[in-house]
């Protein structure tokens, strides 16, 4: 099974460096192995997600997320907490 974590920054802004940070897996037999995480742009992982295939993906947005992503997501800030 292949996992995908992502943890977004509280940062107000995205850079070219990325204020988000990604991390992979793989979950074999009860055996969890993850790369090291990285910093990635917003941008980047919005096209990542669009061309990879995981298994599951987990989000860490602890209050909102950026708007662009909620479009990509395809729900309206309103619904957000209802996604949650």
């Amino acid at each position: 099974m292949r996992i995908l974590g992502v943890d977004f920054s509280g940062a107000g802004r995205d850079d070219e460096v990325g204020n988000t940070w990604l991390t992979e897996g793989t979950l074999d037999k009860c055996e969890l192995t993850l790369c090291e995480p990285f910093s990635i742009s917003r941008e980047k992982l919005m096209e990542r997600l669009k061309n990879q295939n995981y298994s599951t993906t987990a989000m860490d947005f602890p209050f909102s997320v950026p708007k662009a992503f909620a479009d990509y997501l395809g729900y309206q800030a309103g619904e957000m907490p209802a996604l949650w």
